[in-house]
């Protein structure tokens, strides 16, 4: 199916999801049983966390390389655990992290108004651990959350990091509409107001075009509700969900999307397809909290495309 810059048809890609879910049921069981929380290995405390990494998905379950006995984490009131990334080099962090990373294919990052100082770790995670591995196929998670409060100088450095970033793998910024519309206006010189046209409007769109091309990334990926607009080399497209609930309400409920859209990815699925299965993924995982499987993926979806054309059954 031809997608590029065209509407993609609901239903159709819902079809060919339910297919692929059927296919590798016992992928996506293994998956939402074992892969969908965040990072779980044996790790000092506030390792990953004060590296701005929320979320790695590995080509293999081979063990990993032992972490460095040298790693001190300091006392757990310590709220500069991580103060230089010389101290990182120096207790040989970034050999161990080449190592780990060598093996992964998703690495999501975690908010980036929420980490302090992160900017500069994300910069020296590039130049000191991806840039040397020379591994080219990397899917790169990144979210920005409220750049209003930012100056505008650590703005423009986030973006030119996620830039530097796409060299070395596919670049997905995932926004809520509000975090598009206050980077928007952040990267525009204005700090009040919004320009609420209508989610999904001619002014809107061009607005998050301007986003998308100002920024050195693959995919934007602009989240409202049970509807999302998506910008990339490819594709061009507005997709509408089904009856979901606001996904933009609930931080539980966006990592549940991401986590969905990151399933798409390892199954090698198309952007609308990963978008459609992060739709569906963030609904299940909220309403079905004793049955997170394929199964009540495919439940759910089966009722998606019922709502489409409650006249005929899709099979």
């Amino acid at each position: 199916m031809h997608l590029r810059n065209n509407e993609p048809d609901a239903a159709f890609i819902l079809k060919e999801l339910t297919n692929s879910i059927r296919d590798r049921s016992d992928d996506v069981d293994l998956y939402l049983r074992e892969g969908f929380m965040p990072i779980s290995e044996p790790m000092p405390d506030r390792f990953w966390e004060t590296l701005g990494i929320h979320r790695l998905m590995f080509n293999s379950n081979h063990n990993k390389p032992a972490i460095t006995d040298h790693w001190n984490t300091g006392s757990g009131n310590d709220n500069n655990v991580l103060n230089s990334w010389n101290r990182i080099k120096n207790d040989s962090i970034a050999e161990w992290l080449r190592a780990i990373l060598s093996d992964c294919s998703i690495i999501e990052f975690a908010d980036w108004t929420a980490v302090d100082d992160v900017s500069g770790f994300w910069d020296r995670l590039y130049c000191d651990v991806i840039k040397p591995l020379n591994k080219r196929d990397f899917q790169f998670i990144f979210h920005l959350r409220n750049t209003i409060k930012k100056p505008v100088f650590e703005v423009d450095e986030i973006l030119d990091i996620l830039g530097d970033y796409s060299s070395y793998g596919t670049v997905t910024l995932v926004l809520h509409e509000d975090e598009a519309d206050m980077l928007w206006r952040r990267l525009n010189g204005q700090n009040s107001g919004d320009f609420k046209s209508g989610f999904g409007s001619q002014e809107t769109r061009e607005k998050y075009l301007f986003l998308y091309n100002t920024i050195r990334i693959d995919v934007l990926l602009i989240l409202h509700n049970n509807h999302a607009m998506v910008f990339s080399r490819d594709w061009q497209f507005d997709l509408v969900g089904g009856s979901l609930d606001s996904i933009h309400e609930s931080l539980y409920a966006l990592d549940s999307f991401t986590a969905g859209y990151q399933l798409g990815l390892l199954l090698q699925l198309q952007i609308p397809h990963c978008i459609a299965l992060g739709m569906a993924v963030s609904v299940v995982c909220k309403e079905y909290t004793s049955e997170h499987g394929s199964k009540a993926l495919l439940a759910y979806m089966q009722d998606w495309m019922t709502e489409l054309h409650p006249a005929k059954t899709l099979n």
